[in-house]
């Protein structure tokens, strides 16, 4: 069997292997984009059984032909996945996971195929379903039916939060963090969970469709699979929005080592300006809504996995102010991830209404392993960056000292040429320097892991024990009130 995809491995690109070229005599098909659905129709005649037949956005199945209607949910409900990360450490694999409909109802899916994360099927007594989480993977995950009026009581090793399966269906999913840095969500399910049954025949008609996916970029086509492990494709297919005007992109040109700088349509241009609203929990999301752009407010994210020294991340707290506004307030141990692809390890512009409760040493932004940083100290900004081996550091002036208690607007700039820091509109400091960033493929708001210090040689090795002390790495308190990301670092 095929196991489903497990969620550590981002896909950001397609490739098609050789063998995977398209076939038009085997397989024919028509692609289409409209209101919101992509559409798949045509037939196909294989010399010998076919297996499976997807419709894929990057390369994620996404639609199946299926003689069983293996994911058709009961009348009135909707599938729904719950999905936990935990730290890789001893004392969070025991456990049990309940799941209550406090109003509305439930139902248990058994799947016939088992990813990487999945678990146990809970059992169900009456409107509860209740079970082992399992250990063996940081990610585990289980599927139910439920309708769009329950409202759940979910409990997590005995930590129990209630959702309104509503505030599921406003964003597709919704986040919480329980403690010793474990977080979970639960999610509408776009993507298919799992494989369909194999269809055994040799030809046929087709009529496939679905939501365009949330990825950025998606890319679309159809994979038939035979029983004798031949795959075909149909020619990809790219639903892109209106192009808009060139923008001057600069790129660093790995073979030759030196800038360069391409013309690109401004619709391939990453630009995420993020909301701050707690409707999706401890998920703010970015304009655009695209699951692959959240940012993660605290707890444990499967892309940090393997961060050195990574443990517990408090989640910074909501809060209101003005006119129905919020704002993310941060204690020490808090702090926000923003996994790939959204930070770009080359070009790259950060921007960010940040307010300090103290300037005597706080770190706003950093990248994993500290190769990108932001920090102000005894009133100072200074930072360091990393592009290969050396790391460069600068200071803003003296005369340029921030105050407790008031809001600055910052942006960190960097085009692969001069990495650039303004406060307020205002060049604060500048620093000569190209090259793509060595490793740092998470960003951090708030500060950075530290890694603990290595076993004393001779001591037998165990294995870290579950802890709910946050990594004192993140060490900044204050407040922020908007947050822009871009890989691109132009105004």
């Amino acid at each position: 069997i095929r196991l489903s995809t497990p969620p550590v491995q981002l896909q950001t690109y397609v490739k098609i292997p050789l063998r995977d070229l398209p076939a038009p005599d085997c397989l024919q098909a028509s692609l289409r984009i409209q209101d919101g659905m992509v559409t798949a129709t045509g037939r196909f005649h294989f010399p010998e059984n076919l297996a499976y037949l997807e419709l894929l956005a990057n390369d994620t199945p996404i639609a199946a032909l299926s003689d069983k209607d293996d994911y058709a949910a009961p009348p009135g409900k909707i599938l729904l996945c719950w999905q936990r990360s935990g730290p890789l450490v001893s004392g969070l694999n025991s456990g049990d996971l309940s799941i209550t409909a406090v109003k509305g109802a439930i139902e248990a899916r058994t799947p016939h195929v088992y990813g990487m994360a999945g678990m146990a099927v809970p059992q169900q007594t009456g409107n509860t379903l209740s079970g082992p989480i399992g250990g063996g993977s940081f990610c585990r995950e289980c599927f139910f039916f439920a309708t769009p009026d329950a409202v759940l009581e979910v409990s997590e090793r005995g930590e129990a939060t209630t959702v309104a399966v509503s505030q599921v269906l406003r964003h597709g999913r919704y986040r919480v963090v329980d403690s010793h840095g474990v977080s979970w969500q639960l999610l509408q399910m776009k993507d298919l969970p799992e494989m369909p049954f194999p269809l055994d025949r040799e030809s046929g008609d087709f009529a496939l469709a679905a939501q365009l996916s949330d990825r950025f970029n998606a890319v679309y086509c159809i994979r038939a699979v035979t029983r004798e492990g031949r795959v075909f494709r149909t020619l990809p297919m790219v639903a892109n929005g209106p192009d808009g005007p060139p923008v001057d992109f600069p790129v660093f040109d790995l073979l030759k080592d030196a800038r360069a700088v391409r013309e690109i349509p401004q619709s391939l241009v990453r630009d995420l300006r993020y909301v701050f609203s707690p409707e999706a929990g401890t998920l703010m999301l970015a304009e655009d809504g695209r699951r692959e752009h959240d940012a993660v407010l605290g707890g444990f994210d499967y892309r940090t996995h393997s961060a050195p020294g990574w443990n517990v991340l408090l989640a910074p707290q909501w809060r209101q102010y003005g006119d129905g506004k919020w704002e993310l307030v941060f204690a020490k141990g808090a702090g926000i991830l923003l996994g790939p692809p959204v930070f770009s390890r080359s070009a790259f512009l950060v921007e960010m209404d940040v307010q300090f409760d103290n300037v005597e040493d706080q770190t706003v932004l950093a990248a994993i392993g500290e190769r990108l940083t932001l920090q102000v100290k005894k009133g100072r900004l200074l930072g360091s960056i990393t592009p290969a081996a050396k790391r460069l550091r600068w200071t803003a002036p003296k005369d340029c000292r921030l105050e407790a208690g008031r809001f600055y607007h910052l942006a960190l700039r960097y085009d692969l040429e001069t990495l650039t820091c303004e406060v307020d509109g205002t060049s604060v400091a500048t620093l000569p320097v190209t090259g793509n960033i060595a490793e740092g493929w998470v960003l951090c708001v708030g500060g950075c892991a530290i890694k603990p210090p290595p076993a004393k040689a001779n001591v037998l090795y165990r294995p870290p024990q579950a802890t709910n002390t946050p990594n004192e790495g993140f060490r900044f308190s204050g407040a922020l009130r908007s947050l822009r990301v871009a890989n691109w670092p132009g105004r």
